[in-house]
Parts: C-alpha cells; sequence; structure tokens
C-alpha cells in the first residue's frame, strides 16, 4: 500500500511592524507564495510529500519536528538569535541551532527599496531555510556550509539579489533533507505581532 503523502507546512512569524511601502499584508502574502512556489519542486522529489504550503499563524503545537519555522523581524537589532550566541549575525538575516531547536531570522530593513522587495525577502528567508535544514545543527549536520557546498544558487553568501532562485542542486540538497526530523525554536511564538 502506497504511503499517502502530506503537505510540508512553512510556518512564518511576523515581528516586524508593518510599513507604509514595504511591509503589509500583501507582501506576507507574495513571501508565503514565492517560498510555496520554492518548495513545491522540492516536494516532488520526495515520497512522503505532495506540496507545500505557509501559515502566518505559527503554534507550537502544531508545528512536526520535520517542518520549517522563521521568524521575520524589522532588523539584527531585534535578533532572537542574539540572545544564543555572540557568533556574528550575518546581513539579512541568520540561523543558529540551539537546544531548544533551530532559529531562523530575517531582517527586513536590509532589504528595503529594492524594486522586488516580496521577492528578495523570500530569497533570504530559502537561503536560511536551507542553512536550518542542512548545516545548523549541533551534531550531525547534513554540510558542513551551504555556502561552500549548497551548490550556488540561493545557497551562496550575502548579498542576495531578487533574480536568484534555487538550482537544480539547492532543490535535491533539501529535497534529500525535507524529511529529517529538526526540531524549531518555538520559544517566542507566544510574542504577538506588531502587524497583524
Amino acid at each position: 500500500m502506497a504511503q499517502k503523502k502530506q503537505i510540508f507546512r512553512l510556518w512564518l512569524k511576523n515581528l516586524a511592524p508593518g510599513s507604509q511601502y514595504y511591509w503589509g499584508e500583501g507582501t506576507m502574502f507574495e513571501v508565503g507564495t514565492v517560498l510555496v512556489s520554492y518548495f513545491n519542486p522540492i516536494c516532488s522529489k520526495t515520497a512522503g510529500f505532495s506540496g507545500a504550503d505557509f501559515s502566518w499563524e505559527p503554534r507550537a503545537n502544531l508545528i512536526q519536528d520535520h517542518e520549517l519555522l522563521i521568524y521575520f523581524l524589522p532588523s539584527s537589532k531585534s535578533s532572537i538569535v542574539a540572545g544564543q550566541t555572540n557568533q556574528p549575525l550575518g546581513q539579512a538575516g541568520a540561523t543558529f541551532p540551539t537546544s531548544n531547536g533551530v532559529i531562523s531570522e530575517v531582517y527586513l530593513n536590509v532589504n528595503e527599496g529594492d524594486a522586488q522587495f516580496g521577492r528578495l525577502v523570500a530569497n533570504v528567508a530559502f537561503h536560511e531555510l536551507m542553512h536550518n535544514k542542512l548545516d545548523a545543527y549541533i551534531t550531525g549536520g547534513v554540510l558542513r556550509d551551504i555556502h561552500t557546498q549548497g551548490g550556488g544558487g540561493l545557497a551562496v553568501g550575502t548579498p542576495l539579489s531578487n533574480a536568484l532562485r534555487p538550482n537544480p542542486t539547492n532543490i535535491q540538497l533539501m529535497a534529500n533533507a525535507l524529511a529529517k526530523s529538526h526540531p524549531q525554536y518555538k520559544v517566542d511564538l507566544s510574542r504577538a505581532s506588531p502587524y497583524p
């Protein structure tokens, strides 16, 4: 009997206030939609997933250990990662493994002014989620560093551009690790979003 396929859920947590030109419901929907368009080809290369979906309302009890959670912050000054390590933060985002799960976060302010802001934010998010699945492990990561072993595409270091897309190597690496149990950092989910 064939295994029933499930939806791979991307959990997005907004901790950034809305802004007149950049961050609001439309951009948030675009970010989620672009991420799903990146994860659907990944899901198609796995036996267990029929496709991807996203939610901006993560709840700790709903997030499965193989799923991904990412925080969207106004800037690195609001970093959750910085409270867990003294390591330097990335320019546009950061990912860090803790004993309470992996933290991935995106800093919105550094991308403002880009003509395709929503696409660029989604690209940064995908890059951080590659770190999350592939090299952000306390022990036993899939890769040592996506920047050198991720095959280019959206695995390259910053600055990322809105023109980049996941390449076949990015897609295959993520597909190979998609079902891997890798708990996410859910401690800050109770924080209210400053923008609905």
